[in-house]
Parts: structure tokens; C-alpha cells; sequence
């Protein structure tokens, strides 16, 4: 940690970055203080790998993104460390040898992510960095640092998604995504909050977030993030799914459950590959593979049962099914 010399107040409300989170309800600001603090790694406490991952509503138009906040938090985050304790991912940063820059680090952040993430970073590395994984970080002309617990928390400021395809919503599950759904109306906007923040409020802010990171924590320390994260957190990562995962978006906008129907996989899936071509405006079906695993967790009243189909009739094939058996 980065050692700030302020004044501790009494009041732990700090009017000026309570300012930006009026865009959040009381439940979700708590939550962020929470995750702020779990991030920064605060003495006396033993962090789990918490990532967090900072966007601005989809429905916003293309170059009016900016002012809703995402970057004075992360900013106020990195104020709690030193230069040399701060690992930035950007496009600059290279696919074999760039995980050794964060190695030694206390936080991997991210001002604004690659459009192609995935390139920058592959898939497995970034899974790895999410579920504290062993990773292997080769250091050009000097052999490897092998990670055997990666506990560097992640975050991540970008105005879209990250482009990873998400197979059985293993990206999802470990992104807590925050959606800065406001923007600051232009004559609210103070261009020296940042500053002032630091030089007035920043000890008090760092003190509230550990305040409530000790509160969640023992309310529940045995709990997955989703038992208390707010709901519109939760429902933003199910919008990720459905954007990363073709299955669970074809199922979320397309599959209704009706009492006794039925239909075959084949049939499913040859569905699900029309509203592909149609959704991608592709010149012919892709090979894309239905996962039923997604229709069920898009339908939990709907249920994927393996059974062999006799040919001839289509019903459940057995020895007496139809005639032709």
C-alpha cells in the first residue's frame, strides 16, 4: 500500500465521493465499498480474489460513455498503492511475456479494456486470474515466474464487454460487474473532484470501504458473492451471459417452458443456429454446438433427459415402439 498522511474524521460521510455514487441505490453503494476495499488489499485482512469489472450501460450511445464515475473510483483505488505496485493491461501489453509485469504486483488494473481482449489476453490465462489459479508467467530471456496462487485482484474499466466465449459460464461466475448507468449532468460536473477528494476525504473513504468490507465479512464470510450482491449487479452478469454465451442468449429470448412438450436436441439446435445466422447476418448456418446445459440454467423448469429416439417414428425408441421395430 501507498502511505497517505490525512486526517481521520468521525463522520464517515464524505460528501464528495458520495456525490458520483447517487447513481447507485444505499444496497449497491455498500457493496462497492465493500468490493473497493477487498480489492485494495487493506492491512490485517486476507482478501480473496475479487474482480471486478466497471461498465457503462449498453443502451448509452457510442461516444457519450464517459462521466458516469467509472474512472474516479478506479483511480481513488489506485491512490491506495505506489506506481510500482500497479499493473496496467492495455493493447500494449504482450500476449506471451506481459503477465511477468504483473507477477509482483498488488493490482492489475484497466482504464479502458481492449476491444479484443481475448487476443491481449488469452482465455485461459484471464480464467487463471480469476479463480486464483497457477500461472506460468514467462520473463523474456529469463525462464518463467511460476504464480502458484494468483491473489492479484482485477479491475477492469471499459464501456463494452469483453469478448471471451463464455462455454459454460465459466468467464460470468467470476466477474462482478458494476453498470454506471447515469451520467453526471454537465453543470454538476466538478473536473477537480478527484483532487479534492485525495486531499480532503481520502483517508475517510478508504476507512468507510473497510469499515464495510469487516461488516460483509462477517455476515458472510461462508457465502458466495451472489447470495448478497444486489440484484442489478447479478442481472448485469446475466446480461454478459447472454452476450458471450450463444446457448443461454438464444434460450433467454426464444425458449418458453410449456408443461409436456418436448422437442429433440437436433430440433433445438438447428433452431438455435437460424436465430444465430439471423442475429449475426451470416451467409449460411454456422457449426456452432447447442449446450443443454444453458437451456437449464436459462429454464430451471425445463430439464435435458438422454434417451435414444427411434428413426422411424421419433418417439422413445424401445422394442415395441412402432412397427417398423
Amino acid at each position: 500500500m501507498a502511505y497517505t498522511d490525512h486526517d481521520l474524521t468521525n463522520d464517515l460521510e464524505i460528501k464528495t465521493v458520495d456525490k458520483p455514487q447517487e447513481i447507485f441505490a444505499e444496497s449497491s453503494n455498500e457493496f462497492i465499498d465493500k468490493a473497493i476495499q477487498k480489492i485494495s488489499k487493506i492491512p490485517d485482512y486476507d482478501p480473496s480474489n475479487l474482480d471486478v469489472y466497471g461498465r457503462a450501460p449498453k443502451d448509452v450511445p457510442k461516444g457519450i460513455q464517459g462521466g458516469s464515475g467509472k474512472s474516479l473510483l478506479a483511480n481513488l483505488v489506485k491512490f491506495a498503492f505506489g506506481q510500482d505496485q500497479i499493473g496496467l493491461l492495455s493493447n500494449s501489453m504482450q500476449e506471451k511475456f506481459g503477465l511477468s509485469e504483473f507477477a509482483t504486483k498488488q493490482i492489475v488494473c484497466c482504464d479502458d479494456m481492449p476491444h479484443n481482449i481475448a487476443k491481449t489476453l488469452p482465455r485461459s490465462d484471464f480464467l487463471s486470474m480469476m479463480t486464483r489459479g497457477s500461472i506460468s508467467c514467462p520473463v523474456k530471456g529469463k525462464g518463467s515466474i511460476e504464480v502458484l496462487d494468483w491473489n492479484i485482484p482485477t479491475l477492469i474499466n471499459s464501456n463494452h464487454m469483453p469478448n471471451y466465449k463464455d462455454e459454460a459460464g465459466e468467464i460470468v461466475r467470476r466477474l462482478m460487474i458494476v453498470e454506471f448507468g447515469k451520467q453526471v449532468p454537465d453543470d454538476e460536473v466538478d473536473v477537480e473532484l478527484e483532487q479534492k477528494i485525495k486531499d480532503q476525504e481520502f483517508a475517510t473513504f478508504l476507512h468507510r470501504c473497510r469499515s464495510k468490507y469487516i461488516e460483509f465479512k462477517a455476515k458472510y464470510a461462508s457465502k458466495k458473492v451472489t447470495a448478497f450482491a444486489p440484484q442489478s449487479f447479478i442481472d448485469r452478469s446475466n446480461e454478459f451471459r447472454e452476450t458471450a454465451n450463444n446457448s443461454y442468449g438464444f434460450a433467454m429470448g426464444n425458449v418458453a417452458y410449456e408443461e409436456g412438450a418436448e422437442i429433440s436436441r437436433s430440433e433445438m439446435r438447428r433452431h438455435l443456429l437460424v436465430w444465430m445466422q439471423e442475429k449475426f447476418g451470416l451467409d449460411k448456418l454456422p457449426k456452432e454446438q447447442l449446450k443443454p446445459q444453458e437451456i437449464e440454467r436459462a429454464h430451471s423448469k425445463i430439464k435435458y433427459v438422454e434417451m435414444k429416439i427411434c428413426t422411424h417414428c421419433g418417439n422413445k425408441h424401445t422394442k415395441d415402439c412402432c412397427e417398423r421395430v
